[in-house]
């Protein structure tokens, strides 16, 4: 067997190269068995190693020719080369967000969304709960940029926080004339007497005039909103945020500040409890709401002991934001009475009395339950429990962190 000799070599394939330098003579001067046996094995580790390049460069595991040393064993697969930046160092990996970071910009995301969705509550199917909503959703607004105002510029701040106190306090009045309104409904249905149901709708009458002005002031209010800018602050400050809870200790450290002052503002202003003081209550109903917020703000980070901190601080809410209800309420009552009796429409006036001395006895009853012990938190030991963050992650949090 011979090979053509040709004048000019064409580019070659380094498999043909090795079959062409130096090997050709060898092959020409075997026999035709050795030729077939040398040529044979000399392909089997041309494509042998090119399969090994193939593999270095994609980080497959090579298939063909199944190269084995001496012990019969495949070649482990060689790792891809790691990743390097512009002048050829390593590139790290993206830390993954912290389970604060998430947490605060899914919370943010759904109190945002119902923001967005309630800002029209005239259109709602239930305007009561469209409103309250909307208001619920802009204090909870407010309270994140203010438990990370520390992280934020001033100006930043007070330009997200702006528009969303505007919407607070464009629907605070109607919120109060709504619940007025839904007490008494549900009063009337429960009334004993014909006297007592006529002089409830009496003062229903009254109360959804001011609830109509209300309303027609509030949308008026809103509409100088920028509902649209207003999201777009609140999400900026959002990933300003975010950016900063990057990693589990700035996040614990950022989180345990946010908390020991909400705990501080609420011991502060915890009222004198051996005498009924609506306004120290109602002061107090404010931070204590504030510290509930808190918490939901930077409930990864409280970890186990977050529901039973969350569920007292709403307890303590709900029982002065009763007493505080039930108090305005009365007031209105009594002014409505005052001015029957000067017309003398004397049965209108003792069911209007029946009503009052009700709303006493329940103001009463709801302060008495805050005087209870136990019922206002400890703040000295819920500080101390607070310095000793992180606790242990709760279970949810656990399987969300793995």
């Amino acid at each position: 067997m011979a090979f053509p000799h040709q004048t000019s070599t064409p580019s070659r394939s380094p498999l043909g190269q090795r079959l062409t330098q130096g090997r050709v003579g060898g092959l020409v001067r075997a026999g035709s068995k050795e030729l077939t046996r040398r040529v044979a094995t000399i392909l089997l580790e041309g494509v042998a190693s090119l399969a090994e390049r193939i593999s270095v460069a994609s980080g497959v595991e090579p298939r063909l020719g199944d190269r084995r040393g001496s012990t019969g064993s495949r070649p482990s697969p060689v790792p891809p080369p790691p990743p390097v930046d512009t002048r050829g160092e390593p590139t790290k990996s993206p830390a993954a967000p912290s389970p604060l970071a998430k947490h605060v910009r899914e919370l943010v995301d759904r109190r945002l969304a119902v923001l967005l969705e309630s800002h029209d509550f005239n259109a709602s199917d239930n305007p009561v709960e469209a409103v309250h909503g909307l208001r619920v959703a802009s204090r909870r607004l407010r309270a994140f940029v203010d438990v990370f105002r520390a992280e934020l510029d001033a100006g930043a701040r007070k330009r997200t926080r702006k528009p969303l106190r505007r919407i607070t306090r464009a629907l605070g009045a109607l919120r109060e004339w709504d619940v007025h309104s839904q007490q008494l409904e549900g009063r009337r249905t429960e009334a004993r007497s014909d006297s007592e149901r006529a002089a409830i709708e009496h003062i229903l009458e009254v109360i959804d005039r001011r609830r109509q002005k209300e309303r027609k002031r509030a949308q008026k209010r809103l509409e100088k909103v920028a509902f649209r800018e207003a999201a777009r602050l609140v999400r900026t400050t959002r990933d300003e945020v975010r950016a900063q809870l990057e990693t589990r200790e700035l996040a614990t450290h950022i989180a345990k500040d946010a908390l020991l002052n909400a705990i501080d503002a609420a011991k502060e202003a915890t009222p004198n409890l051996h005498e009924e003081d609506e306004d120290g209550l109602h002061r107090f109903r404010i931070t204590i709401k504030k510290l509930r917020y808190t918490l939901e703000m930077i409930e990864p980070v409280v970890g186990p002991r977050y529901s039973a901190m969350h569920t007292q601080c709403k307890r303590v809410q709900g029982l002065i934001g009763d007493h505080h209800d039930r108090a305005v309420l009365g007031r209105i009552v009594e002014k409505q009475a005052n001015k029957l009796r000067s017309r003398r429409r004397g049965a209108l006036v003792r069911g209007l009395e029946t009503v009052r001395d009700q709303l006493e006895t329940e103001r009463l009853a709801a302060f008495e339950e805050v005087r209870r012990p136990g019922v206002i938190p400890s703040f000295d030991i819920w500080r101390e429990n607070a310095r000793r963050l992180p606790l242990k992650l709760n279970t949810s949090e656990r399987a969300r962190d793995t």
